[in-house]
């Protein structure tokens, strides 16, 4: 029971605070760019799937599986938020979950990696 709490956890509360952002019809203007703030969200996606995923088997697939997840968790956010009233879904939004996922999955691999050649 603790290990998929310690492995899903933090995947579910991202996930959770981001769908609670989305649902919102009005953000506090997020500082600098807007892309910059999806960038550094689907960050914390893409590593926390990975997270996840990392009691699976296969390495790869794994990876692949964690960035293919976070991808499409983006997209359906995007779609969500084309149903909420003050919000819209963007391909830029999306692209920008992209870059962030690709982000946060290639940093945790590197540390998984890391830890695992100990």
């Amino acid at each position: 029971m603790f290990k998929a709490l310690y492995a899903f956890g933090p995947a579910a509360l991202v996930s959770a605070a981001i769908l609670l952002l989305s649902h919102q019809p009005v953000l506090p203007a997020a500082p600098g760019n807007d892309k910059v703030a999806h960038v550094i969200a689907y960050t914390a996606v893409g590593g926390t799937y990975l997270h996840a995923l990392v009691l699976g088997t296969g390495w790869p697939r794994r990876v692949a599986l964690a960035f293919a997840l976070a991808v499409a968790f983006g997209a359906s956010d995007e779609l969500h938020q084309a149903f909420v009233p003050g919000r819209h879904a963007s391909v830029e939004d999306w692209i920008a979950d992209v870059v962030g996922a690709a982000l946060g999955v290639a940093i945790a691999a590197a540390l998984y990696r890391r830890r695992l050649a100990r």
